[in-house]
């Protein structure tokens, strides 16, 4: 092996999550034991945000106020790595433009080098259409500002 094949694999990892976070319609976040967003996918633009505007916030900042209860649960179970998935895994999240959709994440943990837990990684799948073909409305718009 020479002194740059480490560096090459390296690289060509990071270009590869880069190509695939770009072509990936679906949201990933990953956040810390806190819950706090470290990255969120350039696919956040679908819902009006750029990158940095979701980046250092709580997924409870786009939560709509009457599942919030209920979305603390669910990270909370996620965090405490119970082995049960999160009773409800959809949520209804603000646009920018203060609208709502319907996401469904999948959350998993993220574990550090000495297996501990460190945080955790959702990919969220827009399923608004899903509800607007059982005639389910969006809840009421509360007001607040996300920009």
């Amino acid at each position: 092996m020479h002194a740059g094949a480490g560096r090459d694999e390296t690289a060509g990892r990071d270009v590869t999550w880069e190509v695939m976070s770009r072509q990936i319609k679906d949201l990933i976040l990953l956040a810390d034991a806190t819950g706090r967003i470290f990255y969120a996918s350039p696919a956040c633009a679908a819902l009006g945000y750029g990158q940095a505007d979701i980046v250092g916030r709580t997924g409870a900042d786009f939560i709509h106020p009457d599942e919030l209860a209920e979305f603390n649960a669910n990270i909370a179970a996620v965090l405490a790595d119970q082995a049960a998935e999160p009773p409800c895994r959809e949520h209804w999240f603000r646009r920018k433009d203060g609208s709502w959709v319907r996401l469904e994440g999948n959350p998993s943990v993220l574990r550090g080098p000495d297996g501990q837990v460190v945080g955790f990684v959702t990919v969220l799948r827009d399923t608004t259409d899903r509800y607007r073909d059982q005639a389910v409305p969006a809840p009421r718009d509360v007001g607040g500002d996300l920009a």
